[in-house]
């Protein structure tokens, strides 16, 4: 029998969990809620019912699967499988997920990033599949991202690279909740695009708006609207440059939300990078959507598994 794993995605809120073969075919699922403010035991109870859940859905034992792949949001220590700090989740601090799901499962599990696991689900099988070097930027509420360097998850030397949303596009700009001011989430992530339509002023939007409002309003034709995403789609870009720069990779994947204005943010996001990027390396990376934006964590989760066991 060829390897089979399960690769999970643990987010504050769903558990998302697949089943899948050495080639990354999904063979079952189970979606689920984490109750991540409810208590660690209740998340690790969560977790393992999903595991199970989609071997059953699989038809499978438990048994058969050779090991298990976890994505978490917060700082993961992937050699040890502990968690060290998920401000998403309550309470968890230096939290042994690896060990603890392991005896739950009685299989070997490996614990990871979860941006960093859905580079590496893209890379395997999404929109970077060719690719030896990619970045992958999450555009959500605020900016996540998992760096591949040579098809391998980059993770610098204390495990917290790929924070791609920290970097500064503004040195006295707006404060940001990680402490600094001007950082590339606060204008490139979904509060960006509301601050950028609240700058046009007379818009027809009123209230709390969102993301998706304004995305539906400047496909409706609203001028405001467009224009909002073009200054977003523009600071978006001065991002990218300096993300270009700084790794020199052969694809930027854009996920999230946000990305589904298409054009109307890409247009002016991959103008203004290639103005603002070097050269050489802004000629030869392009800007793309990503191509799993359901499954990227849990395949790329199922893909660091497998890899664990070779």
């Amino acid at each position: 029998m060829q390897k089979v794993t399960i690769g999970i995605d643990l987010g504050g809120t769903n558990i998302h969990t697949l089943v899948v073969d050495h080639r990354g075919k999904v063979l079952g699922r189970d979606h689920s809620p984490s109750e991540a403010q409810v208590s660690l035991r209740r998340v690790i109870d969560n977790v393992a019912a999903s595991a199970k859940n989609a071997a059953r859905d699989a038809g499978i034992e438990l048994a058969d699967i050779c090991c298990l792949g976890v994505g978490a949001a917060g700082t993961v220590d992937h050699k040890r499988g502990v968690v060290s700090e998920a401000p998403n989740f309550r309470g968890w601090r230096n939290v042994p997920l690896g060990r603890e799901l392991s005896r739950r499962l009685t299989r070997p599990v490996v614990v990871e990033n979860d941006a960093n696991v859905a580079a590496l689900g893209e890379s395997w099988l999404g929109a970077g599949r060719k690719c030896s070097s990619m970045v992958l930027v999450t555009l959500g509420t605020g900016i996540g991202g998992g760096v591949i360097l040579d098809g391998k998850i980059w993770r610098g030397s204390a495990g917290a690279a790929g924070e791609v949303g920290h970097h500064s596009i503004k040195y006295d700009g707006i404060q940001c909740v990680c402490g600094n001011q001007g950082c590339f989430e606060r204008y490139a992530g979904a509060s960006g695009l509301v601050r950028a339509m609240r700058r046009q002023g007379n818009s027809k939007l009123r209230g709390a708006i969102t993301a998706r409002d304004v995305y539906l309003a400047a496909k409706a034709g609203d001028q405001q609207a467009l224009a909002a995403l073009e200054e977003y789609g523009v600071l978006l870009g001065v991002g990218l440059a300096n993300i270009v720069n700084i790794f020199n990779p052969q694809l930027i994947v854009l996920a999230g939300g946000v990305t589904n204005a298409g054009s109307l943010i890409f247009k002016p996001a991959r103008r203004e990078m290639k103005r603002r990027a070097l050269t050489v390396p802004g000629k030869t990376c392009k800007v793309v959507k990503a191509l799993l934006p359901e499954d990227a964590g849990a395949l790329g989760a199922a893909r660091l598994a497998l890899l664990s066991k070779r």
